[in-house]
């Protein structure tokens, strides 16, 4: 058994998160010289676990030893970084361990299916084995190497440009018309102009015609979506206008122009994914701004820090949530609310204190968490509450109980410090006068005007939890690792290499902290 030459190794420990110390089992989707995707063949219960698909990340530095190529039968340890969730230490599975699994469920137009030159292979459930033969994979440091997406030949950048730059102006040409009237400073034609101009420059980065196509395929978006955000992000037509159709035709140019093959129905998900991604970020910006500035209306500066404030706090409340240990959505939901309040209002205290009439108050604080959570209207499907974390219970209203118990409990400790022990000063609860129901629930809409991430079909909550419920989950916000018993992790397959591991990270956040 090889291990991995010196230089190949896995990123610095520090950024990547154990989430579990057992072995994992697994099969190689796909391998790209460097790097590929693994299908884990149990459950894993981890909040980043739908990301990529549902498939594992593999960095060519992780692979342990020698592999028979896509389908080989893998373990590995599960690890959680920026990206979602990525496989460390993998090596081949044992032959008896083997035997026991059983192939994965097919990807909905993606893998399983054979395309030729594309090295997409079947499955064979009796077999659990790819039908067609394959290369062996061969970790990198050791030569040889293995793709098993072939390319035809690279077209010239600037014979691909040129038809980028037709199939944006035919897009955008015909989405801008829908929305024309609505802009004051320039008539359609030279609207349409700008924003091609705006999108084109997201394709000029001749690396898009090498990179995997769907590294390729969120570059150019995201980058195209800069300069259109930072000129248009203001405009009143911004976020009615449907950029779908311009990305999808001019993408398929720099994918044709790459040599490379893909299904258009996979394409098609990669780029409307990542535009939905930006479009509801621009979107909760705008929702931030506009709360701030009408909490503090005529105050600029304060105004900008309080937005800051609101966006810092977001974002750990975000991460707090999605890292916590498995928790019913509704306890979710509650628990980044709670760490939102406290983050946004510890960051901003002095802001309030500051603005006319100290606004540092629970009658305030609660007035902008209400903005918040409606920032455009109960009838608008969007909220500042994360969308991943409504999807099957919808977003809570805009008098929700349990954000004025938030606050009133957030002032309690703000105004009675040395109360901040074992009990954290709380006093009695209220109680709470309903559950907030879907979006689908009768008497509420299902869509509104503007964006649809968050306008799908809700399913009703369930009870509302009681008083010492609430308390627990109030209580609860600090990172576990993947429970090792729980269904999806084979607990019978303990490895010495886990212990080496978990030295490994304890000794680099000791080395951080000192």
């Amino acid at each position: 058994m090889r291990r991995a030459s010196k230089g190949h190794g896995p990123p610095p420990v520090q950024q990547r998160r154990l989430v579990s110390t057992k072995r994992v089992h697994g099969q190689v989707l796909d391998w790209h010289g460097s790097f590929g995707w693994i299908q884990a063949l149990q459950p894993v219960e981890h909040p980043e676990a739908h990301r990529n698909q549902g498939r594992i990340y593999m960095a060519g530095g992780d692979v342990q030893e020698e592999l028979s190529g896509i389908g080989a039968d893998v373990t590995f340890f599960l690890y959680q970084d920026a990206n979602g969730l990525g496989a460390m230490n993998v090596r081949a599975a044992k032959p008896d361990a083997a035997s026991r699994l059983t192939a994965p469920v097919q990807h909905k137009g993606g893998y399983g299916h054979a395309t030729g030159a594309a090295g997409r292979l079947q499955w064979n459930a009796s077999s659990n084995q790819p039908t067609a033969k394959t290369p062996r994979l061969t970790p990198k440091g050791y030569g040889g190497g293995y793709a098993p997406v072939t390319r035809g030949s690279v077209e010239p950048h600037d014979r691909v440009l040129e038809r980028v730059h037709t199939a944006l102006h035919k897009s955008v040409n015909k989405a801008t018309k829908k929305i024309a009237d609505q802009e004051k400073d320039w008539d359609q034609a030279e609207l349409c102009k700008r924003i091609v101009r705006y999108l084109y420059k997201g394709a000029q980065a001749p690396e898009l015609l090498t990179l995997h196509w769907h590294q390729a395929a969120e570059q150019f978006v995201d980058t195209a979506m800069q300069g259109f955000t930072a000129s248009c992000g203001d405009k009143p037509w911004f976020f009615e206008m449907d950029l779908t159709s311009a990305f999808g035709m001019a993408f398929w140019e720099i994918l044709s122009g790459s040599g490379q093959r893909a299904q258009w129905s996979e394409v098609e998900a990669v780029l409307n994914s990542k535009y939905e991604q930006l479009m509801d970020l621009s979107l909760l910006e705008k929702a931030m701004w506009d709360s701030a500035g009408a909490l503090i209306p005529d105050q600029e500066p304060l105004r900008n820090k309080l937005y800051k404030a609101l966006k810092a706090g977001h974002g750990i409340a975000l991460k707090e949530a999605t890292e916590a240990p498995r928790m019913g959505d509704l306890q979710r939901v509650e628990l980044f609310t709670k760490a939102w309040v406290d983050s946004a209002i510890n960051k901003s205290y002095s802001v309030l204190e500051q603005a006319e009439g100290n606004l540092m108050n629970e009658d305030s604080v609660v007035q902008l968490f209400q903005e918040l959570v409606a920032p455009f209207g109960e009838e608008h499907p969007f909220s500042c509450i994360p969308a991943v974390l409504t999807q099957s219970i919808g977003r809570p209203p805009k008098d929700w109980d349990f954000l004025q118990e938030v606050v009133r409990q957030f002032f309690l400790l703000w105004n009675h410090p040395q109360k901040n022990g074992a009990d954290a000063g709380y006093g009695p609860r209220r109680s709470f006068k309903r559950p907030y129901e879907a979006l689908s629930a009768p008497g509420r809409p299902t869509k509104g005007k503007g964006r649809g991430s968050q306008a799908a079909s809700r399913q009703p909550l369930r009870a509302q939890p009681t008083g010492n419920q609430v308390a627990a989950n109030l209580a609860d916000s600090s990172e576990q690792v993947i429970n090792e018993e729980a269904k999806g992790i084979d607990s019978t397959m303990d490895d010495p290499v886990a212990k080496a591991l978990m030295e490994q990270v304890a000794a680099a956040e000791a080395a951080a902290a000192g």
